[in-house]
């Protein structure tokens, strides 16, 4: 959603539709559906994208891995 201080305040409404995959830990690919739609232009129908994206982590935090031994004891 999009507001502004003029009129119409409220400027656009967007809905958005994705799908993820994650080939590898540090890279992560997109595809989805956008569907926008534009009041201060009077656009009846909106438009629609096909939004396709390819994202890779730079940085990426080592998490520690935690074991836990539990002893069972009989009693």
């Amino acid at each position: 959603m999009f507001f502004t201080d003029n009129e119409p305040y409220f400027e656009r409404n967007s809905m958005q539709l994705a799908l993820n995959y994650k080939p590898s830990k540090a890279t992560t690919l997109q595809i989805g559906y956008l569907h926008q739609f534009d009041y201060k232009i009077n656009d009846e129908t909106g438009r629609d994208f096909l939004q396709v994206g390819y994202f890779i982590e730079l940085f990426r935090k080592q998490t520690k891995s935690r074991n836990y031994e539990i002893d069972l004891k009989d009693n």
